[in-house]
Formats: C-alpha cells, structure tokens, sequence
C-alpha cells in the first residue's frame, strides 16, 4: 500500500556528499515534509550487488567463510559482490561464481531482489540468482578478500546452521528465505 500524498512523509530540499569510495557514497540530506518539519537524514548508498545462490544436481548449495573485519570473524555467507560500472547483474554473478567458487555455471535464473536495508540509513539493493550445471575451475578472489575453501552443503543443512547460529549474516539469511519460497512456488508449480 502507498500513499505518495501523507503530509509526514519526508522529502529531499538539499543533498551533500560527506564520503566516497568506489564502494559507497555517504550523504547528508536536509529534508523535510509538508507540515513544515525539517531535519537531516544521513545516508549510506553502496553500489547495488548480487547474490548467487550456487545449486548443485544434488540438492545442495554453497557456501563461503569470509572473514568480516567489523566483526573480526569468520562468517558463513552466500557468495555475492557489487555490480561494477559497465557490467550487467548476469555478468556480475559470473564473475562472483568464478571469483568466490571457482565454478562456471551453464544455466542462470534471476528469482528476485532483496533490499536489506532500506529501513534504515541504506539504499542497497541485491538482485538473487540461481546457478546450475556447474563445472568446477579456479578460484581468484580479490585483493582484500579473505575467502576459506567454498563448501556445498545439503540446502536443508543452511537452514540447521541457521538454527544453531552458524549462519548470521543478515543479506544471506534474506536471500535464503527468498530462494526457498521460491524453490516451494516452483515445486507447487510442477
């Protein structure tokens, strides 16, 4: 349900850059609303992303344990990356499956989007993939990234590591609820 014409509802009247990188830009925006309440709003717009949710012909997906420097730890996640200037999302997903797997995949399906953020200071948007007929080749991660071995575990696995805490990471587990509705939606279709 929208309703563009409530009077609390906030609107740009100014914007500045306080940050930025090739990751992300911060801003700062005066805004206000119709009543004449003003304020700053601070916001945080990273490069959109994808999730690519790698399926083998046994009922399993992988996953990565990426170090996390603002958590100093290790943390199981689904594969994905920012999408860089001049490459499509397919593209993208390839590059992260190569990059963060080392896999190929012969066939590609987009199911959806996830925006992790937008209730709060974020404008991310990630869009969801599903990759099949893979073929094992090499990894090469990028400076900066530390990656441990990828592991294909049973897709009911990912939701038990859920349960005892092993997998955290709030993108992922968005995605995850994403992938298994829509694995239910296929099957009822079926």
């Amino acid at each position: 349900m929208n309703n563009d014409t409530n009077p609390n509802a906030w609107k740009k009247v100014s914007s500045k850059i306080v940050y930025q990188s090739p990751f992300m830009t911060v801003r700062e925006d005066q805004v206000a609303t119709d009543s004449g309440k003003k304020g700053i709003y601070n916001l945080i717009d990273p490069r959109p992303g994808v999730f690519v949710i790698a399926e083998t012909e046994n009922d399993e997906i992988y996953l990565i344990e990426s170090f996390r420097y603002p958590l100093q730890a290790w943390r199981w996640e689904l594969p994905s990356g920012g999408i860089e200037k001049g490459d499509t999302p397919l593209i993208t997903a390839g590059k992260e499956l190569q990059e963060e797997l080392g896999l190929t995949a012969t066939e590609w399906e987009q199911i959806g989007a996830i925006y992790p953020s937008h209730n709060g200071p974020m404008s991310d948007r990630n869009i969801i993939f599903v990759a099949r007929g893979l073929t094992k080749t090499s990894t090469a991660h990028e400076s900066g990234e530390a990656i441990r071995p990828p592991q294909a575990i049973p897709y009911s696995k990912a939701f038990d590591m859920v349960r005892s805490g092993d997998l955290t990471d709030g993108q992922s587990l968005g995605v995850l609820l994403h992938y298994k509705l829509w694995r239910e939606s296929q099957a009822s279709e079926r």
